[in-house]
């Protein structure tokens, strides 16, 4: 019985140390996210992600701002907008979340080549039409994320 109330306690410490140094808390600013993520909802992220995928909503720094955005374009892929569809290396993908209307663009209108440079990022936010984005700030490079999306909790009052 003592060592089970010494494992609880043990555990009791190192969860709220797992919890500080991993997770983070971030509030909405604005309706770029919207309708998935609106101004003043409250978020947990998760810091120090090493692995990032198409569709992943992150947390990235530019210059001394901090946005929410979606991954849309990973490094090694020409990506396009046409008729408002997304294009990656040429082929149709889908975006389930999407319900904004993205204006015709290609890498070459935020970069000087065909395809998003190693350790680089091109990151849109889901209300397309009134999103500061790579479409204005250019490519996110990989070290400025600071963590990725885990869930909603509530909207700030």
């Amino acid at each position: 019985m003592k060592k089970l109330k010494i494992i609880v306690k043990i555990f009791l410490i190192l969860i709220p140390i797992y919890l500080i140094f991993n997770f983070k808390f971030a509030i909405v600013e604005g309706d770029s996210m919207k309708p998935n993520l609106n101004n003043n909802d409250i978020i947990i992220y998760k810091k120090n992600v090493k692995k990032i995928k198409r569709f992943d909503i992150v947390i990235v720094k530019v210059d001394d701002f901090k946005f929410i955005k979606r991954v849309v374009g990973l490094p090694g892929e020409k990506i396009e907008f046409v008729d408002g569809k997304l294009y990656v290396n040429g082929y149709y993908v889908e975006e389930k979340f999407q319900k904004s209307i993205t204006k015709d663009f290609n890498n070459s209108d935020i970069i000087s080549t065909d395809v998003i440079p190693k350790d680089k990022i091109l990151v849109l936010g889901d209300n397309r039409l009134f999103s500061s984005d790579s479409r204005e700030f250019g490519l996110v490079d990989i070290n400025d994320i600071e963590g990725m999306f885990i869930i909603k909790l509530f909207k700030k009052q």
